[in-house]
């Protein structure tokens, strides 16, 4: 079994439940992918459509003796288009597989087909002839368009009055009534392309790994982005169903999901695949994602993995200045149903953690920043440290202060945190960390070690515990009541440690780096557990940097809060922290529902020996 002496194996489990296939499909070939509206994969191979049922073959259909280069459903799913090397397009019954139309579009080689949204007509493209829209009812041509560019393409708007194909020009759009071009995008290099469901958006793949992003107007291209998002071509992109996240794949044999609007990334790369990835498709209620890929598989993604990454966001203010500020601190309530927020310019906002929305109006404390704070079990006030050492008590209620400690050590602080007991205040001054008693106003002790300035302070629940951490990007644990090291340091962070907190049941320790990552650790080993990340931009700046971190009560939320260091914008993040809190084994039976194969075993916890988990 895989025990806590082996960490390294059960690091590699959580990693594998991260980012959990479902499952692996695996047709003889795979040349492409799509999903029907219906939920249902379908992939060919060689001349045959294989329609899939979880991970069973539920139906193949020999569609034509040549090799199959473009496949696409209908709008309700009740067809599907085929079109082979040979220049064959044929039209199938999805539900008795029967054959319903043919045409010889005489155009060899790849192709690129798309339904219009009714359903009465396809338009079908090939490498350097022109794109022809057929009638799905009498098989004949009812118009013709620009010759395609040597990656075919075709897209549909929601209106079935526009359409979009790559030509030799970039990707054009056309009226289908008039056949007027109504929009050029001079991209050189296109390799894919989608539109989001509401057709305003355009996201375009290229021959270089870049991604360009184009707000869709009634007669122009507006370029909303362009960056790298894989190191080869962009084979494939897919919007989800409800347009706000993508999905990229490409030639680096990585899966890649993005925001919309912000184009940060989310989580992660998706890895597994072994060959260059050619397909991506959201099923119809975006809780999964289907890959496929050169490496004959199909792989089945659970999206819900991602659904805790990017919950809250919010762009807080200094009202005197009216700049954005950081947020510094976040402390939960006693039950955990709301969750509060302060910032460097002073100011505490209350949130209610179920629906991630603001709980009435910001309190301003008074202070010039706010270090630390925690929900008093007693009064259900919130003390709050703040960045002149003064201890106050919020009535959150009244959205009053009033001052607990009037005159406070006057030295400039790093970072502050008041123990569990509320007696026991930990103040970093430089490199070193002074122990105070918040009743007698006296020093207790000093704690020394880091060789830079100690940026994290946090107490454990039961008070034992004291973690730090600085700008050697080391974390240190501390007894702080004998004032001395309570264990070797934990080391792995990049880059300076701005955050840290403790599990509710003391087990785990969270951490966060200017460079984006958190990470976790086993406080009884000292090991590493894994790794989260924040939302990455889509230039490749640094990420999203914790300066603060709580988890929830219950300890299966962990927030953090800072700012994003490439456009300044800070924000809240929330993310799901259970997997880092369960035993490895019983997560990946849980997510993935079956014990992994030997080939994904190889891959997340290389050098074990195999064995079965569930």
């Amino acid at each position: 079994e895989i025990a806590p002496a082996l960490p390294e194996a059960a690091a590699g489990l959580r990693a594998s439940a991260a980012h959990p296939a479902l499952d692996v499909l695996r047709p003889p070939g795979v040349e492409t992918m799509v999903v029907s509206p219906a939920g249902v994969p379908a992939t060919t191979s060689g001349g045959d459509v294989t329609l899939w049922r979880g991970g069973t073959r539920l139906a193949v259909v020999h569609a034509h003796d040549d090799p199959i280069s473009a496949l696409a459903f209908t709008r309700d799913g009740r067809r599907f288009a085929t079109a082979a090397s040979d220049g064959s397009v044929r039209i199938w019954d999805t539900a008795a597989r029967d054959l319903l139309v043919a045409v010889d579009d005489g155009g060899l080689g790849r192709k690129a087909v798309a339904f219009a949204p009714d359903g009465r007509t396809i338009a079908v493209a090939a490498a350097g002839r022109p794109v022809t829209i057929w009638s799905t009812t009498t098989a004949q041509p009812v118009a013709e368009f620009p010759a395609a560019g040597e990656r075919p393409l075709v897209l549909f708007g929601n209106d079935g009055a526009t359409f979009y194909t790559a030509t030799a020009r970039g990707l054009e759009a056309f009226d289908l009534q008039t056949r007027e071009r109504l929009r050029l995008l001079p991209s050189e290099g296109v390799t894919s392309a989608a539109l989001t469901p509401n057709t305003r958006t355009l996201a375009v793949g290229r021959a270089d790994g870049g991604v360009e992003i184009w707000g869709v107007g009634e007669r122009e291209f507006a370029r909303r982005a362009d960056f790298a998002a894989h190191d080869r071509a962009v084979e494939a992109i897919a919007f989800s169903p409800d347009g706000a996240t993508f999905a990229t794949g490409g030639g680096d044999e990585a899966v890649r999901i993005w925001e919309t609007v912000s184009r940060r990334r989310v989580g992660d790369t998706i890895t597994g695949h072994t060959g260059t990835v050619v397909a991506v498709a959201y099923t119809p209620d975006g809780h999964t994602l289907l890959t496929a890929a050169t490496d004959r598989t199909v792989r089945v993604w659970n999206m819900a993995a991602y659904d805790s990454v990017l919950d809250l966001t919010t762009r807080v203010a200094d009202p005197k200045s009216g700049r954005f500020a950081t947020v510094d601190a976040i402390a939960f309530s006693q039950d955990g149903s709301i969750f509060a927020t302060g910032d460097a310019a002073g100011t505490v906002r209350l949130w209610r953690t179920a629906s991630r929305t603001p709980l009435g109006v910001p309190i301003e404390t008074g202070t010039s920043g706010v270090h630390s704070m925690v929900f008093d079990p007693t009064t259900g006030g919130l003390v709050v440290l703040g960045t002149d050492n003064v201890i106050s008590l919020l009535d959150v209620d009244s959205r009053t202060s009033q001052p607990l400690w009037a005159n406070p050590p006057q030295e400039v602080t790093n970072h502050g945190v008041l123990g569990p007991d509320g007696r026991t205040l930990a103040l970093a001054y430089g490199p070193g960390v002074e122990l105070w008693d918040n009743q007698t106003r006296r020093l207790t002790g000093r704690l020394g070690g880091h060789d830079g300035d100690v940026r994290a302070v946090a107490f454990s629940p039961d008070g034992r515990l004291l973690a730090t951490g600085g700008a050697d990007r080391v974390i240190r644990l501390w007894d702080p009541v004998k004032a001395v090291a309570a264990g070797p340091a934990l080391l792995g962070h990049t880059g300076d440690v701005l955050s840290v907190a403790f599990s509710p049941d003391g087990t785990v320790l969270a951490s966060g780096d200017v460079s984006g990552v958190v990470r976790f650790w086993d406080i009884a080993t000292g090991r590493p557990l894994g790794a989260l990340h924040g939302r990455i931009p889509a230039d490749g700046a640094p990420a999203f940097a914790a300066s603060a971190l709580a988890f929830s009560p219950d300890g299966g939320t962990l927030v953090g809060g800072g700012r994003f260091t490439a456009p300044g914008q800070p924000a809240l993040e929330i993310w799901d922290s259970t997997l880092y809190g369960v035993d490895a084994r019983d997560l990946v039976c849980d997510q993935a529902g079956r014990t992994l194969t030997p080939e994904e075993w190889r891959t997340h916890v290389p050098g074990q020996p195999y064995r079965q988990l569930c």
